[in-house]
């Protein structure tokens, strides 16, 4: 649990610490620890319409106001064009961000009273459930006002003009029709219908980057909870037709399956119990969402829907780090279910969910993730029966050039296109790092790959395919040694036409099971890696000392794009890293944890509740999404795979 106290919750620093908690759909409930919303994403209730590429903002916050014989007490804090109002924050006493449990507690006191307010999160179905309980010392009045804004809008996207929506009056509450119905029930008090429209609040990230920052918000009226010396009261806000039984029934089954898949990660992996990894096991859990009757790893929050890239690689790390090995095969067979001409679906279009083949890479970290999925789990059976005609048809599709990638002359893969590798970021429709030609850790990959069809072709007695798939990996591994730089004592990061840049990608040559590389070049590699891009928070995408180099993330979409993947730091290369240490130095494998520890130290200080995408690469202040699927699921994947009670004979 992370608690913020005092100055922690002054509004320059407090507006700046976000909270997340997901509902299991891809939809959650957001904002910052003094609950003024800074971005667009930010609300109590985004939905999920069937997929996470559909999602929609329906209710934004809730305005609360304590009424007392002393006087009205805003708890609200919101930004308008040059004013903060009201002010909530300066009677916010302390805040308890408690992940184990899928809630968020704001403590609000003055002279005289108080009001403890819960924000939690049902599972699997797009509602929240808000309690206040208010108490008022000698005082004729105890009334707390709450009032819903809302907007149904998609996430990416702001509301224009003046918000309006039909609603119908409940007992007790509303229904307020939209695409997505939402349904807003007190379980006490009353509710007073009253239209209004708050106008023009202000989302200063949104400034920040460059986007459109100001939208209004449509309320249906309010709810009013009293008592003698007390108000209590208890709103859920449902587009599922969910009853406050039913909400605080879901919510109590997401505190028990995260219990139970606390106590799987760490009898697994023979980690002693911290806060540190209960932390990486919660938010572990945020990303494993539905997709229509099946699962999927979402990409991370607030605005990423779920990749093909990005879920094969956090695959090991959010699965099978916490035993779920069936979610695991779930994800699989659903990406497996996208496969056309030996390409695995990359993204997935937001609003249509259409699948888009723009990665050349997806189908390669499909061969990873059934690998290690292998190692945790031995499902070999299964992976038979569901996944294995899939991947060999992976095979062909490089073989014949349908994958995005085809294979040379060389045997080596080589890519037309630009932008097909992880580094994709785009500026006036051309990759800002194009690397056409031959990317390193695409025939890392791709080598790596070969050699595990090798070895599951001979376990299922296919021998004509272990000969084939032995021979592409053979000639493979010989014209790997094109991509070796002398000079540098490293790997080109392409080859033809020859790209010496010092780039993280070459540490997978290094790191992955199968290497068609001697032991001597892997060190050499990870030690040019740790010497020239390291940070205690991840890898530089380039040397500090390449005249491409950018030292800062900030501006708009097209300065942050050209900065992406030019010396920005990205955490989740620390997992190739540590593997890369481990087998350079086997002798000292047992060490590969502590190369994590600035970052644990870091996370802890600073109380992150996740790891973020990014982080700038001068400052190594954090940048991107608050929290990424692939940067928790490397640091949870090192911490299962080498539990202090796995090295103790």
């Amino acid at each position: 649990m992370l608690v913020f106290e005092g100055e922690e919750l002054g509004i320059e620093r407090a507006r700046g610490r976000e909270w997340v908690l997901s509902n299991g759909l891809g939809g959650y409930s957001s904002s910052t620890i003094i609950g003024m919303n800074t971005r667009k994403y930010h609300g109590l209730l985004v939905a999920a319409d069937g997929s996470p590429a559909k999602r929609l903002l329906l209710l934004s916050k809730f305005e609360e106001t304590l009424v007392t014989d002393g006087g009205e007490f805003a708890l609200s804090s919101n930004e308008y064009p040059g004013v903060v109002h009201p002010k909530g924050f300066e009677h916010l006493a302390r805040v308890e961000v408690d992940s184990e449990n899928n809630e968020v507690r704001f403590f609000y006191s003055g002279k005289g009273w108080g009001v403890l307010k819960t924000v939690s999160s049902a599972q699997d179905a797009n509602a929240v459930i808000v309690s206040y309980s208010a108490h008022c010392e000698n005082s004729s009045r105890c009334v707390l006002r709450v009032t819903p804004l809302l907007n149904c809008r998609g996430i990416h996207s702001l509301a224009q003009g003046e918000p309006h929506f039909s609603v119908e009056n409940l007992e007790n509450g509303a229904v307020v029709y939209s695409p997505m119905p939402l349904t807003l029930e007190a379980s006490a008090g009353r509710f007073v219908p009253k239209e209004e429209v708050y106008r023009n609040m202000v989302y200063r990230e949104e400034s920040a980057r460059g986007y459109p920052d100001a939208e209004s918000h449509f309320s249906p009226g309010h709810f009013l909870f009293s008592g003698a010396g007390q108000a209590i009261g208890t709103v859920v806000a449902s587009a599922s037709s969910l009853s406050l039984f039913d909400a605080a029934e879901s919510v109590q089954r997401k505190k028990l399956a995260l219990a139970k898949m606390m106590q799987r990660f760490y009898e697994n992996s023979g980690n002693r119990r911290e806060r540190f990894l209960d932390s990486m096991v919660c938010a572990a859990d945020s990303f494993l969402v539905r997709r229509n009757g099946s699962f999927t790893i979402l990409a991370g929050y607030h605005w990423f829907s779920d990749f093909g890239r990005d879920a094969l690689i956090s695959i090991p790390g959010i699965c099978c780090s916490t035993g779920r090995y069936g979610h695991a095969m779930s994800i699989l067979k659903r990406f497996a279910e996208t496969c056309k001409e030996g390409r695995i679906a990359n993204v997935f279009s937001e609003g249509t969910d259409e699948p888009q083949y723009n990665g050349a890479d997806s189908s390669l970290w499909f061969l990873y993730s059934v690998g290690k999925f292998l190692e945790e789990s031995a499902e070999y059976d299964g992976v038979k029966a569901n996944l294995w005609e899939t991947m060999q048809s992976i095979i062909e599709g490089y073989a014949t050039g349908d994958a995005g990638a085809f294979v040379d002359d060389d045997y080596l893969l080589k890519l037309e296109i630009g932008g097909l590798t992880w580094m994709d970021a785009v500026v006036d429709g051309m990759p800002v790092t194009p690397r056409v030609g031959k990317p390193v850790e695409i025939n890392a990959l791709w080598y790596s790959g070969l050699r595990l069809m090798e070895s599951l072709a001979k376990r299922y007695g296919e021998k004509k395919a272990e000969r084939r798939y032995a021979k592409l990996a053979e000639k493979t591994g010989e014209s790997f040694m094109k991509f070796w730089n002398q000079k540098e004592r490293c790997l080109f990061d392409v080859i033809e036409p020859n790209d010496a840049s010092i780039r993280p990608n070459q540490i997978f040559a290094a790191s992955l099971a199968y290497s068609p590389l001697t032991p001597g070049k892997r060190r050499q590699i990870f030690e040019k890696v740790r010497e020239e891009l390291l940070t205690p928070v991840g890898l530089r995408t380039l040397s500090a000392k390449d005249i491409k180099y950018k030292p800062f993330y900030m501006g708009n979409q097209r300065e942050r794009d050209f900065s992406y993947h030019q010396g920005t730091v990205w955490p989740w290369l620390l997992g190739p890293f540590c593997d890369a240490f481990k087998r350079c130095y086997p002798q000292r494998a047992d060490e590969a944890v502590a190369l994590l520890e600035p970052l644990k130290k870091r996370m802890m200080r600073e109380k992150w509740q996740s790891i973020p995408e990014i982080f700038e690469a001068s400052s190594l202040e954090p940048r991107g999404c608050i929290s990424q699927a692939w940067s928790v699921a490397e640091v949870l994947r090192v911490y299962a795979e080498n539990g202090e009670e796995k090295w103790v004979e």
